[in-house]
């Protein structure tokens, strides 16, 4: 599965597998929107990390799991189509 973030200055792709991908998704969202206690404060944090550590992969990919967790939660449920 390809995950793409459009954030208008930047841009950023994963490749993963789908098996468990959602749970741990969903987990990240959940660790983050604890800290920051709200919804918003969770994605600007996550599009925080992806600007800050922009050359720094595992920073990138952990956020960008993290907006898919929310997106899973908040928007619609994100399913397989492969």
């Amino acid at each position: 599965m390809r995950i793409s973030v459009d954030g208008g200055s930047f841009k950023v792709a994963i490749e993963t597998e789908f098996d468990g991908l959602v749970v741990e998704a969903t987990s990240i969202f959940h660790a983050t929107r604890t800290q920051t206690q709200t919804n918003d404060r969770a994605i600007l944090r996550l599009l925080q990390i992806i600007i800050e550590h922009r050359e720094d992969d595992d920073a990138i990919g952990y956020a960008v799991l993290g907006l898919l967790g929310w997106y899973n939660e908040v928007i619609h449920p994100v399913e397989d189509n492969d």
